[in-house]
């Protein structure tokens, strides 16, 4: 129930590797995480950063 609702209780799968960077965008509304699993580069994403009007993401690797 959405009443119960808590950051703290909920688990985000979807790495196999260990997650080194994490941001939420400025408008709450995103997550985005960066993993050594070279999900989206082709070496470990060290960092992961929203412009301020949360529109554009940017990850280091």
């Amino acid at each position: 129930m959405a009443e119960n609702w808590s950051p703290a209780l909920q688990t985000l799968k979807g790495h196999l590797g260990l997650v080194s960077a994490v941001a939420f965008s400025p408008d709450g509304k995103t997550l985005a995480s960066g993993s050594w699993d070279q999900t989206g580069h082709s070496d470990l994403v060290s960092a992961v950063a929203f412009s301020p009007d949360s529109k554009t993401l940017a990850s280091g690797s």
